[in-house]
């Protein structure tokens, strides 16, 4: 599996590796929407991320709290999103990233500002919604500016909203 694919040679079948609004895109571009083209990073970058890190344990193991507790999910939340932004990221994900950012660059014969957001692969579903919990980083550029952003928006799917949504069905509180 690719740790970062282009958007052009993704659709709805490939939700559970890019995402909706990876999937969405790749669809539109598929029928020549006019939508801005790009990558997405799997689903199995991130996943490859946290194992090969060597902070899965850790971080599932922050996450393991009250939710009704605020000290505790904060506790976890801030832990969480330090596991993520702390840890040593694996060099071939790290460089298929810089590099499809790169030859992004080179199709557009410029240096190129790109949107880096979240797609998550359970952001919608029937009885739980995690819509606008994870940052947007817009106007993004340079390829170890681009990484660091990604590496942002998995530290951001640790937020409070996210880590209770994750645990409370929607119809509760």
């Amino acid at each position: 599996m690719d740790a970062v694919v282009w958007l052009e040679d993704v659709g709805k079948e490939d939700l559970s590796i890019v995402g909706g609004k990876g999937a969405s895109l790749g669809e539109m571009i598929s029928i020549g929407v006019p939508v801005p083209g790009g990558f997405a990073v799997t689903a199995q970058a991130f996943r490859d991320f946290i194992n090969r890190a060597g902070i899965a344990d850790r971080l599932f193991e922050a996450l393991n709290v009250d939710v009704n507790q605020e000290t505790e999910l904060h506790r976890a939340e801030q832990t969480a999103k330090k596991l993520i932004m702390e840890a040593k990221a694996p060099k071939d994900i790290k460089d298929a990233i810089k590099s499809l950012y790169e030859h992004l660059c080179k199709i557009k014969g410029r240096e190129a500002y790109v949107v880096v957001r979240s797609s998550a692969t359970a952001e919608d579903l029937p009885d739980t919604s995690f819509s606008r919990q994870q940052e947007t980083f817009l106007n993004m550029r340079g390829s170890e500016d681009i990484f660091n952003a990604v590496r942002k928006c998995w530290a951001s799917l640790y937020g409070a909203r996210a880590i209770i949504r994750a645990v409370l069905p929607m119809s509760q509180p």
